[in-house]
């Protein structure tokens, strides 16, 4: 029998997406722990957990607590907008957890006071919080552990991960990223990019091979037989990417911003000085990076996060006692509104 239901709510549940990399671990966490995980989405795309219940729901705010309830639920995480809105003052108990966001302003982040917790994946994030909350540190080791062995003589393989969107080119670095093979100038270095959407022509041109659309098992299979991962991305609230390529003994060059220095030995206060020592840096000195990266990323693992997630949730969750709605009404409307939704994207386009 279940524990109860947790219903987490994120605005997109699809590949490529950190958020929904988080999600998916969680929930298989809770359900071991014997709980009962759901995920409400506004958008769903094929690709990820089959085995995960998931359930759309496009933004209505005035139907969405009465679905919500039709779940009888313990504890609801809302993990981004515009859900925690309209969860104010809501009687169920629930979570604001924080992922970051792409317009992050300086100073503190407004958060909702009526959340019976809020949670951050980093320090950097979380100590930011008014009102106050904590941070769980996300895992990266979901796509397992490698231990690096030195390659004397091989060419140091370069790697970064990118998702091409609007929002992301204003903070991801696209730039830089373009202009380093031609910045460096080394011939014994190769350089390989998963792109994730957008047009790979411009990157190609600029001496990159790109993957497009790489699914978690080549990229896994890449990291392992890289050398470097670049983040020049300047505010992370975790970077996941980075996390994973340094579990598969891929060592990380990070730009200082964001919760990079917590997750990363190797930080860089502007892009030439990171372009700078790509020029100069040797094979031995790479062998030694991927060590020390690898070492000093173990913390970051999902077996700690499930740790402080479970004592969250088992902490917070209240046993439902109320009636559970059908919510015929509030499920046949946000049918609707789901094919609206996906009717519009497609027009968007």
């Amino acid at each position: 029998m279940s524990r109860g239901v947790v219903v987490f709510l994120t605005s997109v549940w699809a590949p490529g997406y950190g958020v929904s990399v988080v999600i998916r671990e969680q929930c298989r966490i809770l359900s071991k722990a014997g709980w009962r995980p759901v995920v409400g989405a506004i958008r769903c795309e094929p690709g990820m957990d089959p085995e995960i219940e998931v359930v759309r729901f496009p933004f209505i705010p005035f139907l969405l607590r009465q679905r919500l309830e039709a779940f009888a639920p313990s504890l609801v995480v809302a993990c981004t907008a515009p859900f925690p809105h309209a969860l104010a003052d809501w009687s169920v108990p629930w979570v604001q957890w924080d992922h970051g966001r792409a317009e992050q302003p300086a100073g503190a982040l407004r958060m909702e006071p009526s959340a019976c917790e809020r949670v951050g994946p980093s320090r950097w994030l979380a100590e930011r919080f008014d009102p106050p909350g904590i941070a769980i540190p996300n895992g990266g080791d979901h796509l397992g552990r490698s231990v690096p062995a030195p390659r004397p003589g091989r060419p140091i393989r370069v790697v970064a991960a990118l998702r091409w969107g609007s929002a992301e080119a204003r903070y991801k670095g696209n730039d830089f990223l373009k202009s380093l093979p031609g910045r460096t100038g080394r011939s014994d270095m190769a350089w390989e990019l998963f792109l994730r959407g957008g047009d790979a022509c411009e990157f190609e041109a600029a001496g990159w091979m790109v993957m497009p659309d790489p699914g978690h098992f080549l990229m896994a299979s890449r990291w392992r037989e890289a050398d470097l991962h670049l983040a020049p991305s300047r505010i992370e609230s975790f970077d996941l990417p980075l996390a994973e390529a340094q579990h598969l003994g891929c060592a990380g060059l990070a730009l200082s911003g964001g919760a990079h220095d917590e997750i990363c030995q190797n930080i860089f206060p502007d892009e030439e000085s990171l372009a700078a020592y790509l020029r100069g840096v040797d094979r031995a000195e790479v062998d030694s990076l991927r060590v020390k990266a690898f070492e000093s990323i173990a913390p970051y693992s999902w077996k700690a996060h499930g740790r402080a997630l479970l004592d969250l949730v088992e902490t917070r969750a209240v046993p439902w006692e109320g009636p559970a709605p059908r919510a015929p009404f509030a499920s046949l409307a946000h049918r609707i509104a789901s094919r609206g939704y996906d009717m519009a994207r497609k027009i968007a386009r």
